[in-house]
């Protein structure tokens, strides 16, 4: 996404002096926001993975299960700390709220330029009122991010059992909105990747993919699956599987899943 969408440059709208500060501030946010990205990459590779199918036994697939459960604690952590944080150090603490504040603010208090063309008044306030809209659809995961994490993950809450329960997808939805507004608050030319192949290169098999697949590959279910062939697999399993899970398309998680494994499993 182009950051410049309106034309705007921070030299328009932000002190001089207040520049580099201005600057410093987004690459920590960039970078934080990517090293939230690839954290929900391999959460969703490890979601998407059939692990029902291939580890059957809960004691075989205790490495998933933990894995699944310190990734997404990271993740909750880490954009909460992004939009907000309530400790008495505030101030001292980079937040998205706090840094659309000093945007807002004039110096010496904020960064603003002392007086703005009517001009760029006029983008830098269509671009806050922007910011604000999303802020208020980030509430309702806000709300559910703040009380996992002060109950079930910063705090042992007395509470815990009736914690509300997040979703993949929420989770997923929440960055992006936070990435969302991230990009509204940047006024240079630059071109911010987020993404896992920023890291990886695109096109590239990742570490967690040849786990997941190495899993797959070893497992006891796609042993038998090579040793019989795929029409008596297929009679024995199929619907035995979809009965079992809810008819939740567990034969054509496995045979996508196979074609992996022969694709990138030898």
């Amino acid at each position: 996404m182009k950051q410049n969408v309106n034309l705007l440059y921070a030299k328009d709208i932000i002190d001089p002096t207040c520049l580099e500060e201005y600057s410093a501030n987004l690459n920590v946010f960039h970078e934080l926001l990517t090293e939230v990205n690839v954290n929900l990459f391999m959460l969703k590779q490890i979601h998407n993975c059939p692990l029902h199918i291939f580890l059957p036994l809960r004691m075989d697939s205790l490495f998933w299960e933990v894995s699944q459960r310190a990734i997404s604690a990271f993740v909750i952590l880490r954009m909460k700390s992004i939009l907000s944080d309530n400790s008495k150090k505030e101030k001292k603490i980079l937040t998205l709220r706090r840094f659309k504040n000093q945007l807002k603010q004039p110096t010496p208090r904020g960064w603003l330029k002392d007086k703005l063309k009517p001009e760029h008044q006029d983008l830098f306030n269509e671009r806050i009122a922007k910011y604000d809209q999303i802020d208020k659809r980030l509430g309702e995961t806000d709300t559910k991010i703040t009380e996992i994490r002060n109950e079930m993950i910063a705090h042992i809450g007395l509470n815990r059992e009736n914690m509300p329960s997040i979703h993949l997808q929420e989770l997923v939805k929440h960055y992006e909105y936070l990435k969302e507004v991230f990009e509204l608050l940047c006024f240079d030319d630059r071109e911010y990747d987020f993404t896992i192949y920023s890291y990886y290169g695109d096109g590239e098999k990742t570490e967690i993919y040849d786990l997941l697949i190495h899993t797959a590959k070893t497992s006891n279910v796609m042993n038998e699956y090579a040793l019989i062939g795929h029409v008596e697999f297929e009679n024995k399993y199929r619907d035995e599987w979809r009965k079992t899970w809810n008819n939740d398309n567990t034969w054509e998680m496995f045979i996508d899943w196979v074609e992996k494994v022969e694709k990138y499993g030898a």
